[in-house]
């Protein structure tokens, strides 16, 4: 119901002092990006230790979502940017089309997008102990 602001979750995190950090997010378009032309599933991490979270998660979101693969990528954003642990941002899809924002609304599509976060997960916790 209150969202942290932005330039809060670090702290946060740094109070919670968890094992890794998913946040989840819906994607939007940028200028003069037509989401109906293009869109899908996108993962960001930032740190090489975060690279096998975010491909584990965004291949088991691919497998049961569905959806198109937009991409496993490096880039500097901020949730990602936190160092004292394996940080991912999630983006399952476009919730500016009215079809997406359906799914998002239907609990049935996020359970699916739940068990496939907690599936990748899993998948990278079991890796990374071999």
């Amino acid at each position: 119901d209150n969202p942290l602001p932005l330039k809060q979750r670090h702290d946060r995190m740094r109070e919670i002092n968890p094992d890794l950090v998913v946040s989840i997010h819906n994607n939007s378009a940028g200028d003069g990006q037509d989401p109906r032309e293009r869109h899908g599933t996108q993962t960001f991490w930032l740190f090489p230790w975060s690279k096998p979270l975010a491909e584990s998660v965004h291949k088991a979101m691919l497998k049961h979502l569905e959806t198109t693969d937009m991409g496993c990528i490096r880039r500097n954003l901020y949730i990602p940017r936190f160092p004292d642990c394996p940080a991912i941002l999630i983006e399952p899809e476009y919730i500016i089309l009215p079809d997406q924002e359906k799914k998002f609304m239907d609990a049935d599509y996020r359970e699916k997008l739940v068990g496939a976060i907690v599936e990748g997960i899993r998948n990278f916790v079991l890796y990374s102990t071999d």
